[in-house]
């Protein structure tokens, strides 16, 4: 779990073969909810978030 720089209360976990996806989420303790944002290659998801 690695928290992003560029956006407050939002994780990244490393996935897929060669570890080139990416599953970004964030964590609501409150309701112990886990909300999955994006899931994509590692090449366009983070341009997928702004």
């Amino acid at each position: 779990m690695e928290k992003l720089q560029s956006k407050e209360k939002l994780y990244r976990v490393h996935v897929g073969p060669g570890k080139n996806y990416r599953v970004v989420y964030q964590i609501l303790d409150k309701v112990l909810l886990v909300l999955v944002v994006a899931v994509g290659d590692r090449k366009d998801i983070y341009r997928r978030l702004t």
